[in-house]
Parts: C-alpha cells; sequence; structure tokens
C-alpha cells in the first residue's frame, strides 16, 4: 500500500518588533506584525487558499470567487472572495478583531460547519471578541493600520490591554506588582516601533503616575 502524501507548509514567522510583507501564490498580499506567525499548505491556490495566523496581518486578497480564502485563527474563522481587511489574534489572548476596508468578509466559528457566520461586515466596519463576547461597529479612522508603517496606534483602551500589545511587539514580561495603577486608566496615543518600548512608558508617565523597573538584559520590566 502506498501512504498518503503528506501535505508540505510552508511557515513565515516574523521576530519581535518587525514586520514583513509577503506575496502568497495566488496573487494576494500580506503585512505581517510583530511575533506573527503565517502558515499554508504548499498548494495554496489551487484547490483551497487557507492560511493559519497567530498574531495581526492586514490582507489584500486577490479575487477569485471559484476559491474562497480563509484565514483561520485560534477561534474565528474568515472567509472571504477578494477584499482588504486586517485580522488579530495572538494565541492564548482570549481576543480576536477584524477590520475591513474594502469588500465583505463573513465571521464564523470554528465549532461550526461552512454554515450560517457569526455575522458579515461590510466597509468601514470591526468586528471583535473579547473572552466570548462579541461586538460589531464603524471604524472611526484607519489608523488601527498604522502598524504596517511602523506606528502603533492606540485609541482609547484600558492601560492593561496597551502593556499586553507592546509586551508582543517588542518581546517583554511585564509585570504589574500594583494593580491599581490599571485601574480607570484609558490610554490614546501613537507611538513610533523605534522609539522603543522605554519610550512609550515615559510618555504615558506623563499623563499616569507610576514607577518602572526595566531589566534589558533579561527582557523584564516591573510596573509598581
Amino acid at each position: 500500500m502506498h501512504k498518503p502524501k503528506q501535505q508540505l507548509s510552508q511557515t513565515i514567522r516574523i521576530p519581535a518588533g518587525q514586520r514583513a510583507q509577503m506575496d502568497l501564490p495566488d496573487g494576494s498580499v500580506v503585512w505581517l506584525n510583530s511575533q506573527t506567525t503565517l502558515t499554508y499548505d504548499e498548494n495554496f491556490g489551487k484547490k483551497d487558499r487557507k492560511v493559519m495566523l497567530d498574531g495581526e496581518a492586514y490582507f489584500e486578497v486577490a479575487h477569485n470567487k471559484e476559491i474562497p480564502f480563509y484565514v483561520q485563527t485560534e477561534n474565528i474563522k474568515v472567509q472571504v472572495t477578494g477584499t482588504k481587511f486586517d485580522v488579530c489574534s495572538y494565541k492564548g489572548s482570549n481576543s480576536f478583531i477584524a477590520r475591513l476596508i474594502e469588500g465583505s468578509i463573513n465571521l464564523l466559528a470554528n465549532d461550526t460547519k461552512e454554515g450560517k457566520p457569526i455575522t458579515s461586515l461590510t466597509k468601514g466596519k470591526y468586528f471583535s471578541m473579547e473572552n466570548g463576547k462579541y461586538q460589531t461597529g464603524e471604524m472611526n479612522s484607519n489608523n488601527a493600520l498604522a502598524w504596517i508603517q511602523g506606528i502603533y496606534y492606540f485609541d482609547d483602551v484600558p492601560f492593561k490591554e496597551l502593556l499586553d500589545k507592546i509586551a508582543l511587539y517588542y518581546n517583554y514580561k511585564i509585570t504589574v506588582k500594583n494593580p491599581k495603577v490599571l485601574e480607570n486608566y484609558r490610554c490614546t496615543g501613537k507611538f513610533k516601533d523605534l522609539d522603543g518600548i522605554e519610550h512609550i512608558l515615559k510618555v504615558i508617565q506623563k499623563d499616569h503616575p507610576f514607577t518602572y523597573n526595566i531589566d534589558n538584559e533579561h527582557n523584564k520590566i516591573t510596573i509598581e
């Protein structure tokens, strides 16, 4: 008996603090953010177009009604024919967000067949999931995609969410010793990736008093 041929896959991993742009075999273009992994089979584009995403990516999908494009994340699957959109879903974060720039997409739960989607998005809309709770709405601007140019934009986000993101982007472990510094404080601002994690903390300190200790040798930060 012949053993079935093992399907080979291509995996792209982006290190902390870096971004990359790549072309997929079907002509689609993808921008990958810091600490993101994208995987697809070697026959991608022939019979199906499926990618596995751990992290954040912006897609400009080549139009092909015959072969839909799927982005599989930890909790949600995105179904596409041809469009421009951003997906952010890092494994273990229990959160997901999709932002639609052009076209339309369907959002499917991983535990369902190709049936009725959770929701469909049209241009300028976003869909988010946090700890199992869904939310949809209108995007205020395209600033959320500024990371493609190396700019991290935060729009009225909880301090903890900002800390979680910059810990990911710069590959630091951040420990908060005093939980009170996280209470009732939300952050808005734009930061250049090249400015570094300590610059971001110093800017926030001007508006929200806290102290921190940084250990660059072991990539650890303690906040009190």
